[in-house]
């Protein structure tokens, strides 16, 4: 393929192929790497699918990477009540992802891909903002499964996600989604006396019910449910979290010198607090 790049995640430029679509990378250290191709019109190519490891003698490596045309994903992003939901941050995400990730499980945060992983999904990563009208569009999708994902509004909306869907090359799909408001959860931290803990760190996350009845429900298990976000209370020992998505929801609360203190029957409604 003539004029597409092909690179390691190495903080380097890369390579551009020639006439033949033959490519050279010098340089490059001893390691596991991923090999990235990119070309417009043309979705990049999965870093996982293309691993290399390169001797600590050196070398020579050949690594053949395939790339499909781009596809597309558009959609329109609505409230419950069918109005479009501005300024909403929109991405496709493997399933995989979403369930493992910490950008994917609501309210947990799972084992998700390594650091360096997810540096190179993200030279795959095809992002857009929705309009006005709450529409939006995602040039460059590579074939695969995928699922639609919204976050990140003014407006304290629930992150949501589509159902998996199939993509394959140069195809387009339409996905539209409809996001509810999220519930508040405002508190104050206090100390046997009654006094307020400036300082402390508050963090929430989903439980389903059946943890939320159980006897014990170990520290280790309630922080795994818990989102990596930190809240702090003020001088006055207050803290307010929005955003929740509905249902059972766990606090944490640490501060020095206190015991850790966590509580598990809470219930969050849309829009509620």
């Amino acid at each position: 393929l003539l004029d597409s790049r092909a690179s390691f995640w190495t903080g380097t430029s890369g390579a551009v192929t020639d006439d033949n679509g033959e490519y050279q990378l010098v340089g490059v250290r001893a390691g596991e790497y991923g090999v990235v191709a990119a070309a417009p019109g043309y979705a990049p190519s999965d870093p996982q699918a293309d691993r290399v490891t390169m001797d600590e003698v050196g070398g020579t490596q050949t690594v053949d990477v395939s790339i499909s045309a781009a596809g597309m994903v558009k959609g329109t992003i609505k409230d419950a009540e069918g109005e479009p939901v501005v300024g909403v941050r929109v991405r496709v995400a493997q399933r995989a992802e979403v369930q493992e990730g910490t950008n994917g499980r609501r309210g947990g945060r799972g084992r998700g891909p390594s650091m360096t992983m997810r540096m190179l999904e993200s030279t795959r990563a095809v992002v857009a903002m929705t309009d006005t009208k709450g529409t939006y569009t995602l040039k460059g999708v590579g074939a695969g499964r995928w699922v639609v994902v919204a976050e990140g509004d003014e407006g304290g909306m629930v992150r949501t996600e589509s159902e998996p869907f199939k993509l394959s090359a140069g195809e387009s799909e339409e996905i539209d989604l409809t996001m509810v408001a999220g519930g508040a959860l405002s508190g104050r931290v206090v100390d046997e006396r009654g006094q307020p803990i400036s300082g402390a760190r508050v963090r929430v996350g989903q439980i389903d019910p059946q943890q939320a009845r159980q006897v014990y429900l170990s520290g280790w298990r309630a922080d795994r449910a818990l989102d990596p976000k930190i809240y702090t209370s003020d001088s006055d020992g207050k803290f307010r979290v929005e955003g929740l998505s509905p249902g059972t929801t766990l606090v944490k609360v640490e501060a020095k010198e206190y015991v850790t203190f966590y509580k598990r029957n809470l219930r969050v409604q849309a829009g509620g607090n």
